[in-house]
């Protein structure tokens, strides 16, 4: 075999094929690594040589994403989630938070997703929060 990355397309397919061809009875050396595979290095080190491909191969296609992205932006695209507000939404939050309003009291602006609540959280189990304890002053 030429090289070990050509015997399959992830670490369990070339560990596979690799115990396939080994029960087979094949001898399998590879001339660029140098590597005997029917030795216990060998097959050790075939291991840690899948797992790198995979992993090189695993980059190649993020890298191979983020260009896409990169040139969908440079052509002008959207590329993501999309957006929460409008532009309009934007201008009316920014309006009202000039105004006074702070943060904690804007509901988002009609039309949109259901308004934030500044009720206590609720987990859907267990209910509302309890209230917050004060400490107790320390007797003695």
């Amino acid at each position: 075999m030429v090289a070990l990355d050509r015997l399959g397309r992830s670490l369990s397919g070339v560990i596979r094929t690799l115990e396939d061809l080994t029960a087979a009875g094949v001898l399998l050396r590879s001339p660029r690594e140098g590597i005997d595979y029917a030795t216990p290095a060998g097959k050790m080190l075939a291991g840690i040589f899948a797992a790198i491909a995979g992993y090189e191969r695993d980059l190649m296609h993020e890298r191979a994403a983020a260009a896409a992205r990169r040139a969908a932006r440079v052509r002008g695209q959207h590329v993501g989630r999309p957006p929460r507000f409008t532009a309009g939404q934007v201008r009316q939050i920014h309006a009202l938070h000039g105004a006074g309003n702070r943060s904690g009291r804007l509901r988002r602006p009609s039309g949109s997703a259901a308004a934030p609540s500044t009720a206590p959280c609720k987990h859907p189990r267990r209910g509302p929060r309890p209230p917050r304890r004060t400490p107790e002053p320390a007797s003695g």
